[in-house]
């Protein structure tokens, strides 16, 4: 397993190989049988995701359905009689995309607030207490984020070991 490089990686993406004497049609009928549809909501299995002739895209059932939760792909490639799964995994992409935006979204309006505090509302001498109180949804988003990826601590490697499992499947190169 290696971390990805770049930005990726510093947002703690990692990818990996697995080799499987599997043919990929073989792979994706075994990782079909085992993983949920994403809509199957009273599912019991332990993963769920979507899966298709080139790959699949997983993440660890959970009923709460955390939005920062590890998500992984996997590539199927012919090799010889077998099979590479190239596997990648770490925060979906969509909120990586939004929590930026939303964060900064929310210390605009905090600031904007900050600014336009009335004039008696000044004067009543709420100190420092008030004048950081805009920065208060700043800082709920940041814990969001942090606690959802504590949440999400381990999931990769569960995953990873879901993949080599199901697929017989040892580490490639």
């Amino acid at each position: 397993m290696a971390d990805d490089g770049g930005l990726m990686g510093m947002l703690g993406y990692r990818s990996a190989v697995l080799a499987t004497g599997l043919s990929a049609s073989e792979c994706r009928d075994r990782l079909r049988d085992a993983v949920a549809s994403p809509w199957a909501i009273l599912s019991m299995r332990p993963v769920m995701g979507f899966v298709d002739d080139r790959g699949a895209r997983l993440w660890k059932h959970i009923w709460y359905r955390n939005a920062f939760q590890t998500i992984l792909t996997v590539r199927f490639q012919p090799d010889g009689p077998g099979t590479r799964l190239e596997c990648r995994w770490g925060t979906s992409i969509s909120a990586l995309v939004l929590v930026p935006p939303m964060i900064l979204l929310t210390l605009f309006f905090g600031v904007v607030l900050l600014r336009s505090r009335s004039a008696a509302f000044a004067v009543s001498g709420g100190g420092l207490a008030v004048d950081l109180l805009p920065l208060l949804p700043v800082a709920v988003a940041v814990f969001v984020v942090v606690y959802g990826r504590v949440l999400a601590s381990g999931e990769g490697d569960y995953l990873w070991d879901f993949v080599a499992q199901t697929t017989g499947a040892g580490a490639g190169e």
